[in-house]
């Protein structure tokens, strides 16, 4: 029996901390190599799709073999995981920040934080790396994506579940207070995200073998070692702790003969998120999930068998027999092993009867299996092979209900995709407030349409009790374009949208240009009102141009009463709706008489002395005296 003695090593504060972090991993280790042996084992039926020909193995099914592993030779398990992939890929869920306030400075900040989080999740690739992530939690008992940063920028990595460990009785109600991570990487690298400890960096010994990594090449390399990384989550809210009571939460990096990091650790989560197929019931025996490919393992084994045998049966009921008289066929002819079968005989010719090599009945029982195994995933043959059978000529809105009831089966694992998505935006979030903390001037890039928006964190920062996380649908329309088209002429000819939202609504690649140009006024409006709501914006570069008159009637006005109205339901302050009604005011002049709104009452010549202004309105310019322009600075009384 294995035991575990973990020496809270979250509430040492001293270098002797990396000892028992080591030894307890280590401890880890052996109680997790059953669990690593087991996604070997599924991997193998995942990634070998090979046919046996006439009983001859490979050298990688043989290896395979000798380790107890049955190949894959009628890979039915790669084809569902893949369909399943397609299908829970193909949308990307919408996470949103919502306010705990209903104050509209935090709405505003909400919006934006939302923003920041999208524009670091295209930054970083996230889309494609949540797609391995999934395929590794639908092949092993979990796939698991790390966030970090690195360097002052948010970083987004996919983890081989094999490198996480956990207490499995710590974790028996999901919810496990330490989790750890041992990993490889280059010594030269580790130098430099700890140049402190470079000399002992370097004299650690190189990483090990591990025995769940025999299809790697033999031995350890010199140039890599590797790195513990343990977290424990504070047992009590950062914001909950009294005054000069200390969190117990604790970060730490150690090597084999070295404390690198240590550092407390005050978020409610951890930097790994993990995602399966379906949550596992006893967590003390599995902390992870149940893998689709374990589902369907059994079936594998035996589709591989029956394969096996059919394929014994057509090498050998398939040969040619020959039956000749003796004495006819020269002696080094019969019992050939290649080629046509001699038999001698005497007397007349044997009667023969050909039934059939393989047994119908062995064929309908491995379709059988097939069917089977989509069965169980919820994967139907229909999805895996893009089949439509609703013709031709179905419409979009159709093939799109055809969707959306082959996922009524898979509403476990479409949930979990949701909290995958959700779960790694709250890390950026979280690692965004911690990249801020060091560095005052970070912010990210929103890239909409052809527009481009700077958000500062500073700008956006709240506290993590004063917002929530909620994922919303990716999208309405349909995922084919003549779906997407039927659905935008029907709610047009309903009324519902207008065509200038008709147009602005099909973006699509290969009509990027002419969607630009068509849509270009609409876009502007948008920009427009997006950045009346904020009033540390400058209003003066927002004003109406006469160059706008003619369509400020059909979208700039309607398009402002409609936001000024959202924004008094959501409470804005009067600063903001004034904005709004100003612009209204202004844009409604512009129209009427195709020139720009007169500016604003001036004050009173009492209230422009008490400004600094000479009284009777605004100066002729200054004239021409020629020469370089007089710097600011020089100005008596200019800031």
């Amino acid at each position: 029996m294995i035991e575990l003695e973990n020496g809270q090593w979250w509430l040492r504060r001293d270098q002797d901390t990396y000892r028992k972090v080591n030894a307890h991993v280590s401890t880890l280790e052996q109680m997790h190599a059953y669990d690593n042996w087991e996604d070997r084992a599924a991997e193998s039926l995942y990634e070998n799709p090979i046919l046996a020909s006439g009983g001859q193995y490979s050298g990688a099914l043989t290896l395979l073999q000798r380790y107890g592993f049955t190949p894959a030779r009628l890979n039915i398990t790669r084809s569902i995981v893949d369909s399943a992939l397609a299908h829970l890929g193909k949308r990307r869920p919408s996470v949103k920040v919502t306010p705990d306030d209903a104050d509209w400075s935090f709405k505003l900040k909400a919006r934006q934080m939302t923003r920041f989080g999208r524009s670091k999740f295209e930054l970083v690739n996230a889309h494609d790396k949540i797609l391995e992530a999934m395929r590794d939690g639908m092949v092993r008992r979990a796939g698991c994506l790390e966030i970090s940063s690195q360097f002052g920028e948010i970083t987004l990595d996919v983890v081989p579940i094999e490198e996480m460990y956990v207490d499995k009785r710590e974790a028996k109600y999901g919810t496990p207070r330490s989790r750890y991570r041992r990993f490889s990487i280059n010594r030269h690298v580790a130098m430099k995200i700890f140049p402190k400890h470079a000399a002992y960096i370097k004299q650690a010994p190189p990483a090990t073998q591990r025995t769940t990594e025999f299809m790697t090449v033999e031995g350890a390399s010199m140039d890599m070692i590797e790195i513990t990384r343990a977290i424990h989550l504070p047992s009590k809210p950062t914001h909950k702790l009294k005054a000069g009571e200390k969190t117990d939460g604790r970060e730490v990096y150690t090597i084999h003969n070295r404390m690198l990091w240590w550092d407390d650790w005050d978020r409610p989560t951890f930097p790994w998120v993990f995602y399966g197929w379906a949550p596992s019931m006893r967590k003390q025996v599995n902390p992870y999930f149940t893998s689709l490919v374990s589902l369907i393992a059994d079936i594998q084994y035996k589709i591989n068998e029956i394969v096996m045998d059919i394929q014994q049966a057509l090498y050998y009921g398939s040969q040619l027999h020959v039956w000749v008289q003796k004495g006819t066929v020269p002696k080094n002819h019969l019992g050939r092993t290649r080629g046509p079968t001699f038999h001698e005989i005497m007397g007349p010719p044997p009667k023969f009867e050909m039934p059939n090599v393989v047994a119908a009945d062995a064929v309908a029982f491995l379709e059988k299996l097939e069917a089977k195994a989509h069965d169980i995933a919820g994967v139907s043959e229909r999805m895996a092979f893009a089949r439509n059978d609703l013709g031709a000529g179905a419409s979009g809105i159709a093939m799109q209900e055809r969707y959306d009831w082959d996922s009524q089966r898979l509403f476990v694992p479409e949930k979990m995709t949701a909290n995958l998505w959700r779960d790694v935006f709250g890390c950026f979030i979280d690692e965004g407030r911690d990249v801020y903390a060091e560095n005052k001037n970070y912010s990210a890039k929103w890239h909409q349409r052809t527009l481009v928006q700077v958000i500062p964190w500073k700008k956006i920062h709240m506290e993590r009790d004063q917002y929530q996380l909620k994922v919303e649908p990716s999208g309405f329309f349909p995922e084919t374009r003549a779906g997407k088209l039927q659905t935008l002429e029907t709610l047009a000819q309903s009324g519902y949208i207008s065509g200038a939202k008709v147009l602005a609504s099909f973006n699509e690649p290969d009509l990027e240009k002419l969607m630009q140009t068509e849509n270009a006024v609409y876009h502007l409006y948008e920009f427009i009102m997006e950045l009346l709501a904020d009033p540390d914006e400058d209003m003066s570069r927002l004003q109406p141009d006469p160059y706008m008159a003619g369509s400020i009637t059909e979208i700039g006005i309607p398009m402002a009463r409609s936001e000024l109205f959202r924004a008094t339901i959501e409470g804005a302050p009067d600063e903001v709706l004034d904005r709004y009604r100003d612009w209204i005011d202004r844009a409604e002049a512009v129209e009427g008489t195709g020139e720009a709104a007169a500016p604003a009452d001036l004050p009173t010549p009492e209230e422009q002395l008490a400004q600094g202004m000479m009284p009777g309105g605004p100066q002729p310019p200054a004239p021409d005296i020629g020469g370089a322009p007089v710097p600011p600075q020089a100005i008596p009384g200019a800031a």
